[in-house]
């Protein structure tokens, strides 16, 4: 498979038969089964990874983490010393 040649590719403007061709598939049948592990092999799992958990506290400090935020920040802090 031309992997180079694929990555951007419009698929939703293809017809259907030209999606499966270049995909190297057939409609009924799908992947053999030798085509299959080779994919796997190469490519790796078709699996979604989850992001690693992170606490309500640290996402409300990356709010803040923003250049936009320091510039409020900032014209705050010298509101208040001028007062």
């Amino acid at each position: 498979m031309r992997v180079i040649e694929l990555q951007g590719t419009k698929w939703y403007e293809l017809p259907e038969a030209d999606v499966f061709r270049m995909l190297e598939s057939e409609q009924i049948h799908g992947l053999t089964r030798a085509k299959a592990e080779t994919r796997i092999q190469h490519f790796g799992t078709n699996e979604v990874t989850t992001q690693k958990w992170m606490s309500d506290w640290m996402r409300f400090l990356l709010q803040f983490a923003q250049p936009l935020m320091y510039i409020l920040l900032l014209a705050s802090g010298v509101t208040l010393l001028l007062r």
